[in-house]
C-alpha cells in the first residue's frame, strides 16, 4: 500500500470537472504542491454499484481530524474540523496546502453567485454541516446513490481504506456498529421490491424515473433483529451479494478511466440474479 505519511505531493483539479462541471467552475483549474495530511478517500456516484464499489478516489480537503482523549469508560472519538487556509499555515505550518486553498478562496470569491455573496468557500463546502457532522467513529457504513433511477447501495468497512473515508455529497449514508445490520439494510436498498414502490413518487426525466433521493426511506423496514429468521436471512443474502460482487469486480480487469457505470451496474446484477430474486421474496414475506 502507498505510504501517505508526511509527504508533499502534487494535486490538481480533476479533468472530469472540465467535462461534467457547470460554468464557470468547469473552467477553473487549481494545481500545486500539498501536504499529504489533507488527502482522504471517498466514493462518487460513478464509483458505486449495487453491493460494490470500485476505484475510490482521493480528495483534498481543508480539514483536520481531531481526537479527544479516551477515559476508562468512554473510548476516544474523532471529529472533523474545518480549517481556513490561514489556520492551515498557523496551526500546522503546511505552507503548500495553505497556498492551494488560498487559490480556492480566490476562485470562489471571483465566481460565486449573488445568492452566495455572503458565503465563504468553507460555508459552501460544509453547507448544512454535511461535512463536519459525519461520524468517523462507526466501523461500518452503507452508502447509496442519490441520483440514479434505483438505489445503488454498498457496505463499507472503514478498515479497508488506506485513508480516512469521507462521504461525498452525492451519496446518503447510514452508520453501523453491527455489520450484519449493514448487510440487511443494503439488501433492502438494492432490492427490486423497495425500488418499485417508489417509482410513482420519483421525479421523471426523458428516460423515466430518476433521482432516488430519500424516497426509498419512506418504504418501511423493521429494525434489524438477529433473532428474527427473515432478518438474518436478508442479512446473509446482503453479505453474499457483497462478497460476490466485489470478487466479480476484481476479476473483470476494469480500466479506471474507461468504464460505463450504468452498464457495470446492469452486468453486476446479472451476477447475483438468484440472490436478488430471493431478497425480494424475503422482503415480500417480511413486509406483506
Amino acid at each position: 500500500p502507498w505510504d501517505w505519511h508526511d509527504r508533499v505531493m502534487y494535486a490538481f483539479s480533476h479533468p472530469d470537472n472540465q467535462k461534467d462541471g457547470k460554468a464557470p467552475w468547469k473552467s477553473i483549474i487549481i494545481k500545486g504542491l500539498v501536504e499529504s495530511a489533507y488527502f482522504f478517500r471517498t466514493l462518487l456516484a460513478k464509483n458505486i454499484l449495487p453491493f460494490g464499489y470500485l476505484f475510490p478516489p482521493v480528495v483534498l480537503l481543508p480539514i483536520n481530524i481531531i481526537q479527544d482523549k479516551a477515559t476508562a469508560t468512554v473510548p476516544a472519538k474523532k471529529y472533523i474540523r474545518l480549517l481556513h487556509h490561514d489556520e492551515i499555515l498557523e496551526l500546522n505550518l503546511n505552507m503548500n496546502t495553505s497556498n492551494w486553498f488560498w487559490k480556492v478562496e480566490k476562485a470562489w470569491e471571483a465566481n460565486k453567485t449573488e445568492n452566495s455573496k455572503d458565503a465563504t468557500y468553507l460555508d459552501w463546502l460544509d453547507g448544512q454541516k454535511k461535512l463536519t457532522s459525519q461520524n468517523l467513529n462507526m466501523p461500518f457504513m452503507v452508502l447509496y446513490t442519490a441520483s440514479a433511477k434505483d438505489a445503488n447501495a454498498c457496505v463499507l468497512k472503514r478498515e479497508d481504506f488506506d485513508l480516512e473515508f469521507i462521504v461525498d455529497t452525492t451519496s446518503y449514508v447510514a452508520y453501523f456498529t453491527n455489520i450484519q445490520e449493514a448487510y440487511y439494510v443494503a439488501a433492502f436498498l438494492n432490492s427490486q421490491y423497495a425500488n418499485i414502490r417508489i417509482k410513482d413518487f420519483q421525479a421523471t426525466g426523458l428516460f423515466g424515473p430518476r433521482h432516488v433521493q430519500k424516497k426509498i426511506l419512506d418504504v418501511p423496514l423493521p429494525k434489524y433483529k438477529a433473532s428474527e429468521p427473515l432478518h438474518s436471512r436478508l442479512s446473509a443474502l446482503g453479505q453474499s451479494c457483497t462478497q460476490n460482487t466485489m470478487a466479480w469486480l476484481k476479476s473483470e480487469n476494469i480500466a479506471e478511466n474507461d468504464y460505463n457505470i450504468g452498464r457495470l451496474r446492469i452486468e453486476s446484477k446479472k451476477q447475483i440474479a438468484a440472490e436478488l430474486k430471493e431478497i425480494d421474496e424475503v422482503l415480500k414475506e417480511m413486509l406483506e
